[in-house]
């Protein structure tokens, strides 16, 4: 068996890990609520904790009350700035939202980039930015080092993590250019209703993959590595699996 060693830098306690997520619906939201309970428990250990930025500029609409983690309040509301406030309310937090659409020249500056996102030109822009971008000197908190990507289908999802070494397959490399996969039109944006879209959604796929998410970073850095790179979950089957890694350089 082999493991994946977690970055030196991210307890070496100079600053805070970076996290950048794009993407703040079914799963962003959730994964949002992961990262904080995650910071926590680094900080009780005595660490600096994270440091999170949350990109999307969807606003909320009455079908995302329900689905998402928004309330009536936050109707009309830019996504990004109301999960955002929300979780610095909750734990006394300074985190920041950037209500932008995420485009290719969108400059990602954090350790960790996690992408909850529906269309392949945003991920092939994350992956462009992830692998390309480089840091010197002393702005380490910026430094690339991995990158979960969150993905679903209407009762099954994953979460493939890859680090910038490329060491770890992408979700390019396991899935090719993805078009194949590119989400059918379907009755989801047809209705603005909960029920219309949960035609196209399981309810609680999303936090079957925020789950898959927030163990497999929390495993990583409390462990300080970990033997798997990505997670598998399938809500008809109930079936659980992950991609052992093996051969890593």
């Amino acid at each position: 068996m082999d493991y994946y060693n977690a970055p030196v830098e991210f307890f070496n306690n100079l600053h805070r890990i970076s996290v950048t997520v794009v993407g703040a619906g079914g799963t962003g939201s959730l994964v949002m609520s992961r990262l904080a309970r995650i910071h926590m428990v680094l900080v009780d250990m005595g660490y600096k904790g994270l440091n999170v930025l949350l990109i999307d500029n969807d606003t909320v609409e009455a079908g995302n009350i329900g689905r998402q983690m928004f309330t009536e309040g936050d109707i009309g509301s830019f996504k990004s700035d109301a999960l955002i406030s929300k979780i610095n309310m909750a734990f006394g937090l300074n985190w920041d939202s950037l209500p932008e659409k995420y485009v290719s020249g969108t400059r990602i500056k954090s350790n960790v980039v996690v992408s909850c996102v529906d269309n392949i030109p945003c991920r092939k822009a994350i992956a462009k930015h992830f692998y390309d971008y480089k840091v010197t000197g002393q702005n380490q908190h910026q430094k690339h080092f991995l990158w979960f990507d969150c993905g679903n289908g209407k009762n099954f999802g994953q979460v493939i993590m890859t680090d910038r070494m490329h060491k770890l397959p992408s979700v390019f490399d396991i899935y090719g250019d993805l078009s194949k996969h590119k989400r059918r039109k379907s009755v989801q944006g047809e209705g603005c209703s909960i029920w219309n879209k949960l035609q196209d959604q399981s309810l609680f796929i999303n936090d079957d993959i925020a789950v898959a998410f927030g163990e497999m970073f929390w495993t990583l850095l409390r462990d300080k590595r970990i033997d798997y790179h990505a997670a598998y979950m399938n809500l008809d089957s109930f079936n659980r699996n992950k991609a052992l890694i093996k051969n890593i350089s």
